[in-house]
C-alpha cells in the first residue's frame, strides 16, 4: 500500500503540475521527497512557485519549499491535504461542523471512516 500511495503522490504533486493550497495557486517545480508513514499517509516536500493571475496574465513570485502531508482514503483519493503546520480538509464526512473553528485552533484530526 506504501508504494502505491507514494506513486500517487509523486503523480498529484508531479513537476509542472498547479495545486492550490489554500487560496493560494503553487506551479509545482520540483517534488523534493516522499514518504509513506502509515495510516494511509504521505509526506513530501516539494519546491513550488507562488502565482496568480492579473487582467489574463500569470504572475508569480520566487519558489519555495513546501513539506506536509496528504491522508489518501481507501479509493485512492485525497482525505486529507496537509501542508507547512497548516492544512485544508479536502473531505470528512463526519466533522464539517467543526471544520472551520478547528482549522482556526489547529486542532482538527481527520476521522477514520
Amino acid at each position: 500500500r506504501g508504494a502505491e500511495l507514494e506513486g500517487l503522490t509523486r503523480s498529484y504533486l508531479a513537476p509542472g503540475n498547479s495545486v492550490t493550497i489554500g487560496i493560494n495557486n503553487y506551479a509545482i517545480e520540483s517534488l523534493d521527497s516522499v514518504e509513506y508513514i502509515g495510516n494511509d499517509t504521505v509526506t513530501y516536500t516539494m519546491t513550488a512557485r507562488p502565482f496568480t493571475y492579473i487582467m489574463g496574465e500569470t504572475v508569480s513570485i520566487s519558489a519555495r519549499q513546501i513539506s506536509g502531508a496528504i491522508v489518501w482514503s481507501e479509493d485512492n483519493t485525497i482525505a486529507s491535504f496537509f501542508w507547512g503546520g497548516s492544512f485544508e480538509i479536502v473531505s470528512c464526512t463526519r466533522c464539517r461542523a467543526e471544520e472551520d473553528e478547528a482549522a482556526r485552533k489547529g486542532s482538527h484530526r481527520h476521522h477514520a471512516r
